[in-house]
């Protein structure tokens, strides 16, 4: 039961790892994004939809750059 627990525990930190390096890349991911509003660079919501809407049709659009 020891070893199973040992291995188990091992596991386990090796998930929370895995968890903290997702979450401090999303935490970095967003401060970069709240500079970039911060800082004006935005993209007008309706050339996003218009991208989106392109999707998959003959004439798909490139996307909007900011």
């Amino acid at each position: 039961m020891l070893i199973k627990s040992t291995i188990e525990d091992k596991s386990m930190q090796s998930a929370n790892v895995n968890i903290d390096k997702r979450q401090l890349e999303r935490d970095k991911d967003t401060l970069e994004a709240l500079a970039d509003c911060e800082a004006g660079n935005l993209i007008d919501g309706d050339k996003v939809m218009e991208w989106l809407e392109s999707w998959g049709t003959e004439d798909e659009k490139a996307p909007p750059q900011g």
